[in-house]
């Protein structure tokens, strides 16, 4: 069922990234599937990878998922957290940190979903005001909602969704918090329950939310509904948690196939 976890079973298809980067952090697809990006603190790079088996196009089947040696060094010098594009690929986002301060940092491409055709502009740079760690980043669909997730280096201290609302599409110099129910913050905890908080991910109709957490030996993806898509500050739900201890000892980033019938997490 499309973006029901409680229905998942492990396909046992992966692709190890070590060769690559041992540590990775987040993932994302573009071209249908045909093509992937790792982002990884290891090297502070975020790599390309092709889908393809015998020459043939195989989309979201990581297990044919090869380097295509394509990367993408972002500057300023950043740790990668968190990556995801605009819906037409020629803008890039990025979390991560310079100077100490948390940050998302929007690139441009001169061919949407190629990394290799980075326009040379410089980044775009969105200041998020808070001291946590950026871990990962997400869009509804047509760029007018952002949401970040944060959490900090000690367990079980902070977890936050923060959402924003963007005056023109994907365009982050146009973004400003969302007020919640609370009228004080744009800040939503799920800190009950994500110990180590880490990936971020929402169904394509935005009312279901999903939340990776490295909680040692409970690592699970938790689900949340929202009542109102895409926005928090209505209100949301722990639905329940999904375990993936016995396939992973630290989850991070988490991501669907375009239809839902897939979900993709990577860790070490």
């Amino acid at each position: 069922t499309p973006f029901d976890i409680e229905t998942a079973v492990n396909s046992n298809s992966h692709k190890s990234t070590a060769g690559v980067d041992s540590k990775p952090r987040s993932i994302t697809f573009q071209d249908n599937g045909k093509r992937m990006l790792l982002a990884g603190v290891q090297n502070d790079k975020i790599y390309q990878y092709t889908l393809k088996s015998g020459g043939t196009w195989a989309p979201f089947d990581v297990s044919t998922a090869s380097h295509s040696g394509t990367k993408f060094d972002p500057n300023p010098e950043i740790n990668d957290w968190g990556i995801t594009w605009s819906t037409d690929g020629t803008k890039l986002f990025v979390t991560g940190s310079t100077g100490g301060t948390q940050k998302v940092f929007q690139y441009g491409f001169t061919t949407p979903f190629l990394i290799g055709t980075y326009d040379g502009n410089g980044s775009v740079e969105f200041d998020l005001e808070f001291d946590a760690m950026a871990r990962e980043i997400e869009f509804n669909p047509d760029g007018t909602k952002m949401f970040v997730l944060d959490s900090g280096s000690i367990p079980g201290n902070i977890a936050n969704v923060h959402e924003f609302e963007l005056s023109t599409g994907f365009d982050i110099q146009t973004a400003s918090k969302i007020i919640s129910q609370t009228g004080t913050t744009s800040n939503f905890s799920v800190l009950n329950e994500e110990v180590r908080a880490r990936g971020l991910a929402f169904s394509n109709d935005g009312t279901k939310m999903y939340i990776s957490s490295a909680d040692s030996s409970n690592d699970h993806i938790s689900v949340y509904s929202l009542p109102t898509a895409f926005d928090l500050s209505a209100g949301f739900s722990h639905l329940g948690n999904f375990s993936v201890q016995s396939q992973n000892a630290q989850p991070w980033g988490i991501k669907f196939n375009d239809d839902g019938t897939k979900l993709f997490m990577v860790g070490f």
